[in-house]
């Protein structure tokens, strides 16, 4: 019996938690010669969301399970995310039999938002309630075998409803995406027509829709024809993704079922992606690894393609610099903010100076809750993939490399002098973000270690724990455990200082690189 497992991918230790009791009740039903297991699928996570392809596999499936931890909002109110919350939402449409383990000041704070059967757990001691974990979970699994399974979705294999506003309303988009849709095999049937209730009339259509494996609607400002259209697929449950023209987007509350797009190379892009993700199946995280913990870590790991711009060889350290964006819009959007709040970044000078703008833009990224993952796999064994800043809001999260660039760039657009360290002992690299005091004499050559250590004691130079403004489950660089649990997984400017100080002191570390960005970029090295 395979289950749609919906979660938050940041969570490792409570989803291995969970996976862990899925397994424990699978191998108690062995011993007792029952022999049908409950499979766990997950999406893969990338920085696509499709759901076109949750919608396909609510009804493909056997069940629903969520595990819905606590999310930190800016101001620190207990929330949850979004994206959960809306697959929730899709499995109750659905009607799909369910299973909910939510966080408990989560359910105390929401209440509204949970059907009444959600089964609290407790975010910091989740095994505290295991006896009662386990229970649901057998329950559930009774539940499944002893009812009247909802029957599974019919459709013929390739077949795309593509519905567009009007015959003469986005002619040429249609066109573009039947193209698409052919490239892929897909057979193609065009919907359109000029009174909106003509749709609800139409028996054909109506069948078209049932029997199609993908419905693609386009859609503008106007309501149309094709919005009656998408109304029936969404009451219906039918997969179907859906993509929006017009100004009012950008204004409008984020709707997470639509993808907007606004110029044609934008819609080509926006809707190959969505296809191809769509294609993509699910994994089965506990099928990936026998070690639960690992299980939750490997359908964590972004996704992701990277381009040339994302990739930097390691041997050659200036050329990190190219990895430093400080024209991005997500830099220049952190800069203002920070530039607003000190009057001006022509306001000061000096250390004192510096050390504030480095203060405020690390907190500026700590409020936005992005979280630590390990460096991705990759088969170019010579060279490391970095996230540009754009990538990092996208995917929520970064490497402690990603995060070093990512630090380094508004410091740079501030007119500040970053700088990154990247050092290494036998069992790991690390990478730290910082700044040299306006006044220190520029490094035309590589420091050595113990001048670097000698610039921080007399606060020359100024180094810290990148990924200590990000959520990480347990300790990544040279912190103490009780300083990031004690400030919600992170680091508070003061602990990230320290940690830095205590990864460049330790004896077996030596140093890599020494980036001084401002004199690789005058040099044009």
């Amino acid at each position: 019996m395979q289950l749609y497992f919906s979660h938050s991918y940041r969570d490792v230790p409570i989803n291995g938690y969970f996976f862990e009791r899925f397994r424990a009740v699978n191998e108690e039903d062995k011993h007792a010669n029952r022999y049908e297991d409950l499979e766990l699928c997950a999406d893969q996570k990338s920085d696509i969301w499709c759901v076109a392809k949750l919608e396909r596999y609510l009804r493909q499936l056997s069940g629903f399970v969520s595990v819905i931890p606590r999310r930190l909002t800016q101001d620190s109110r207990i929330s949850y995310s979004e994206y959960i919350g809306y697959e929730l939402t899709l499995a109750r449409r659905a009607q799909a039999p369910r299973l909910l383990f939510v966080d408990d000041e989560v359910l105390r704070d929401h209440r509204n938002m949970f059907p009444e059967d959600a089964v609290p757990f407790i975010y910091d001691a989740p095994q505290s309630d295991l006896f009662v974990h386990t229970e649901a979970i057998r329950r559930f699994k009774r539940q499944l075998q002893s009812g009247i399974p909802l029957p599974a979705r019919q459709y013929r294999s390739r077949q795309a409803l593509l519905v567009s506003p009007g015959p003469d309303r986005l002619k040429y988009q249609a066109e573009q995406i039947a193209n698409l849709l052919r490239s892929e095999s897909f057979s193609v049937t065009l919907a359109t027509g000029q009174d909106p209730s003509s749709a609800l009339d139409d028996i054909r259509l109506l069948e078209g829709l049932l029997e199609s494996e993908l419905c693609v609607v386009l859609i503008d400002d106007e309501v149309s024809f094709a919005n009656v259209v998408l109304a029936m697929a969404h009451a219906l449950c039918v997969p179907s993704v859906r993509l929006r023209q017009g100004s009012a987007a950008a204004t409008e509350p984020q709707d997470l079922s639509i993808v907007h797009w606004a110029s044609e190379a934008d819609l080509a892009e926006l809707f190959q992606s969505q296809l191809s993700n769509f294609r993509r199946g699910f994994v089965q995280p506990l099928e990936l690894s026998r070690n639960s913990d690992e299980a939750a870590r490997s359908v964590a790991a972004t996704e992701w393609l990277p381009t040339r711009e994302n990739v930097w060889d390691p041997r050659d350290g200036p050329s990190l610099v190219a990895h430093v964006r400080p024209i991005e819009p997500f830099v220049e959007d952190r800069v203002r903010a920070i530039s607003a709040d000190i009057g001006g970044l022509a306001a000061g000078s000096g250390s004192a100076f510096s050390h504030d703008v480095c203060r405020r833009l690390y907190e500026e990224i700590r409020r936005r809750r992005f979280y630590y993952e390990l460096e991705p796999k990759s088969s170019q064994l010579d060279r490391q993939r970095i996230r540009t800043p754009n990538d990092i809001d996208a995917h929520r999260c970064g490497t402690c490399l990603d995060l070093s660039c990512l630090f380094a760039s508004p410091l740079e657009a501030a007119h500040q002098r970053p700088l990154i360290a990247i050092v290494r002992s036998r069992n790991f690299a690390h990478a730290l973000a910082g700044y040299f005091s306006p006044d220190e004499v520029s490094w035309d050559r590589q420091m050595t270690l113990g001048e670097i250590r000698a610039a921080v004691d007399r606060s020359d130079a100024v180094l810290f724990e990148s990924t200590g403004a990000v959520e990480a489950e347990s300790v990544v660089g040279a912190e103490f455990e009780d300083e990031r649990r004690s400030a919600g997984k992170t680091l508070d400017f003061t602990a990230a200082k320290e940690a830095a100080t205590r990864m460049l002191k330790r004896e077996d570390i030596e140093l890599v690189h020494a980036i001084d960005v401002t004199s690789v970029r005058r040099r044009g090295v």
